[in-house]
């Protein structure tokens, strides 16, 4: 049995029997060792140039989360490493459900999979034989992440930005920021593209008799309302992807809504059925009226801050898809709801919503 280097385990030393279970798992049904680091096993010196050089040369990062994920600061920081080298990052346990109050997404954005669960099991073995005997996606080269052509004149990621499922959201970003916005609490970052951000003092207006004194602000490149879409340097699909991908714009969707027959459904193409509390999730199949071929969007719901944490709400109930269109300070958006499919502005651009990729 061979160490794989492009998976890789981040994992709390205290849950080493967990580690153990998990690996003769993937061993088992994948037929790859995955690379991990035992920092007991080393140096303190030498523990963070491992890590770095095992996250390096991976380009899946399995995630082992449970109550103890956290506590030592070497995972955090393997986390915090493999993000910003945008890595696709896949949490899991083993069978231990999660305590109240931890959300997944505060490390990961994607839904958590119990590999002791059956259906969530089966599907991510599924998904990582796809993964994994795939040609190109074992290059590493991101002009090969999979795409469909609906006859539209660009082709459209099969997947959200930041997954690898058709049926689970990827990531959620901050209109015009290149990066998911993951650590909230002591660790929370302002929105860069306020409307107003910065009060900088008053001006007095007279007219005839009549003062008024009005506060002075510092607007951004994006909230002056000069600027009709968002620049390259601030599109996460062309920061992460490279190549010619990019965020759609509102005409991109426009032309995907226009042309397609759109048709709501619990259960993604390709995805087995399960019960209401396992991993399916509803959305809608658009079908090209042009070639046939279809694309599924995926209803994850929205996150937002709310008591100085971020919350996901809506999953089930709301789809939110960024484009790189502005209409004043507002930024258009594609809503889904179970009852309809939409183009829509939103005013409130600090919103975590999906991205659905395309390019040439």
């Amino acid at each position: 049995m061979r160490k794989d280097p492009t998976v890789y385990i981040v994992f709390n030393s205290r849950d080493y029997n967990d580690l153990e279970r998990a690996i003769q798992i993937l061993e088992e049904k994948l037929e790859i060792e995955p690379a991990y680091l035992d920092p007991t096993s080393l140096q303190q010196e030498q523990i963070w140039e491992s890590t770095t050089s095992y996250i390096e040369r991976s380009r899946l990062v399995l995630l082992l989360v449970s109550g103890n994920f956290g506590k030592d600061e070497i995972d955090r920081k393997q986390y915090d490493f493999a993000l910003k080298k945008a890595r696709l990052i896949i949490p899991f346990t083993m069978g231990q459900p999660l305590s109240d109050g931890w959300q997944v997404f505060e490390f990961a954005s994607q839904d958590c999979i119990d590999l002791l669960n059956t259906e969530q099991f089966e599907k991510f073995i599924r998904n990582m034989k796809s993964w994994i005997d795939a040609g190109s996606s074992q290059t590493g080269n991101t002009l090969d992440y999979p795409s469909i052509d609906m006859g539209l004149g660009v082709k459209w990621a099969k997947y959200n930005l930041g997954s690898r499922y058709e049926d689970l959201p990827g990531s959620y970003f901050a209109w015009g920021e290149t990066n998911s916005r993951q650590w909230y609490g002591e660790k929370r970052q302002d929105y860069i593209w306020e409307a107003k951000a910065a009060l900088t003092g008053y001006s007095m207006i007279e007219d005839n008799d009549k003062v008024t004194i009005q506060p002075a602000w510092i607007h951004t490149k994006y909230s002056s309302g000069e600027l009709n879409s968002m620049e390259m340097v601030d599109d996460a699909a062309s920061f992460i992807l490279k190549g010619t991908w990019r965020i759609p714009s509102r005409e991109d969707f426009r032309q995907l809504i226009d042309n397609c027959s759109i048709k709501w459904t619990e259960v993604p193409p390709g995805i087995p059925d399960g019960s209401k509390d396992s991993y399916v999730r509803s959305g809608y199949l658009f079908s090209s009226r042009i070639n046939g071929n279809t694309l599924f969007f995926p209803l994850t719901g929205y996150q937002e801050n709310f008591r100085e944490e971020c919350s996901l709400f809506q999953t089930d109930r709301f789809g939110g898809y960024w484009t790189s269109s502005l209409k004043g300070t507002s930024a258009y958006a594609m809503v889904l709801t179970p009852d309809e499919a939409k183009l829509a502005t939103i005013s409130d651009k600090s919103y975590g919503l999906n991205i659905r990729p395309v390019c040439l």
